[in-house]
């Protein structure tokens, strides 16, 4: 008895990945990306943050206006098929980066996803 209390957790990166994934209700941890739906009815999708690779978040951080962000965020071609509807703006990217983030935290706090 007194040597299972002793056995220490061992991890994987996978496994944790691939519960958070499951937690965050992304498609997969190897596809962990945000869909979200224009105005235009096309379907747009950025990283998810937490799964994000380093070069993404560096473009994301070291850019310094509203557009560039949003540009870093969506990708170039993203962003330029985007904001060709006249009812896109760029703080509209950041809204939707804004929503997945406070999101996240609500699903991670209470120990699960919240339901809507």
């Amino acid at each position: 008895m007194a040597e299972a209390k002793n056995r220490k957790t061992r991890r994987t990166l996978a496994a944790v990945r691939n519960k958070y994934a499951e937690k965050l209700e992304l498609e997969s941890a190897a596809n962990p990306v945000v869909p979200f739906d224009g105005e235009d009815g096309n379907t747009y999708s950025f990283p998810h943050p937490l799964f994000a690779n380093d070069e993404w978040t560096e473009q994301v951080d070291a850019a310094d206006t509203t557009a560039g962000k949003a540009k870093a965020i969506l990708g170039e071609e993203q962003y330029e098929q985007f904001r060709k509807h006249p009812d896109h703006r760029d703080a509209d990217i950041m809204l939707m980066f804004l929503e997945v983030n406070q999101a996240t935290q609500g699903q991670l706090t209470d120990g699960g996803p919240t339901r809507s």
